[in-house]
């Protein structure tokens, strides 16, 4: 039990750890290549993409933690999985295709970036993101 509970933990420690390892070592490369102003921009595409999570996601994975644990069968499980998954990318894709055609309003008002392949990373990112 305690070797189970010592385990798990070291896993979630270790990913803690690379995740604020990583913000450490890129710390000098920001600084060197970005402005103060592109801080601002990161963080506002940051705010952007965690409500459009939850906007397009719909939360729909706490959905598939709830009744998951219900079903027997694989198969059932797959099958819950799978369309979860199907409408996470559905979702996004319809959200890119909106914010294409948007894209004047949001570069304006939302989302400072002026180069449309910039842009459509950004929303690759949000994509990204949303399906992890």
């Amino acid at each position: 039990m305690q070797k189970d509970f010592l385990k798990h933990s070291l896993i979630y420690t270790a990913a803690i750890l690379f995740n604020r390892g990583i913000s450490f070592f890129l710390l000098p490369i920001m600084t060197h290549y970005l402005h103060p102003s592109d801080y601002g921009t990161i963080d506002f595409i940051t705010i952007s993409s965690t409500f459009m999570i939850t906007f397009c996601g719909l939360e729909i994975h706490q959905g598939v933690a709830r009744f998951i644990v219900e079903l027997k069968s694989k198969e059932e499980k797959n099958r819950l999985f799978s369309s979860a998954v199907f409408y996470l990318i559905c979702s996004y894709l319809c959200f890119w295709i909106i914010a294409n055609i948007a894209k004047p309003i949001i570069t304006q008002y939302i989302i400072p970036v002026d180069d449309r392949l910039l842009f459509n990373l950004v929303l690759f990112v949000f994509l990204c993101q949303g399906v992890i």
